[in-house]
């Protein structure tokens, strides 16, 4: 389903919690330059910039979500690429007062100004569906069902309701 951490060169987390029953995925975006990721490489040194970002500037324990999406783009232009975050048993760090019994999932890119694309739209049913399926996730939000937020932006949480009510969740 995805690409592990030791592909984009991980750092290793430091303590993390664990958490009980996991019941709700958060759709997030990334806020930031979200394309053109063209190539594997530039997708692999993302993912540690963000890591880096949430673990030296934030000072969380490792990057705070569970997994993070992104757009087909360049030579990558079949399909979106997802990518291992923080461990989906850990206590995410995505969601400020809002973290227990979620997984957190990031799309890369501000979708206040971009649109989705297909294949974005059809990896994340896929990856909403399988975390559906291994632990038993009961609803879906966007960030901003949380917190003061646009998160995950104007173009991608009319998505989230689409996918709620397409695997039949809360």
């Amino acid at each position: 389903m995805s690409y592990s951490r030791a592909v984009w060169g991980a750092r290793a987390p430091r303590a993390l919690a664990t958490d009980g029953r996991k019941h709700t995925v958060v759709i997030h975006h990334s806020d930031g330059r979200g394309s053109p990721y063209t190539t594997k490489a530039e997708q692999r040194a993302a993912m540690r910039s963000i890591q880096n970002y949430h673990m030296d500037h934030n000072g969380w324990n490792d990057i705070g979500y569970a997994f993070v999406v992104f757009q087909p783009e360049g030579s990558i232009l079949h399909r979106a690429r997802v990518y291992d975050g923080r461990n989906p048993h850990a206590v995410p760090a995505a969601q400020l007062g809002h973290n227990q019994g979620t997984i957190p999932v990031c799309v890369v890119g501000n979708f206040q100004v971009e649109n989705v694309k297909r294949a974005t739209k059809d990896r994340l049913i896929t990856v909403v569906q399988h975390l559906k399926k291994e632990f038993g996730i009961t609803e879906i939000r966007g960030h901003r069902d949380f917190n003061s937020t646009d998160c995950p932006g104007d173009h991608l949480y009319p998505f989230v309701q689409v996918i709620r009510k397409r695997l039949a969740l809360s």
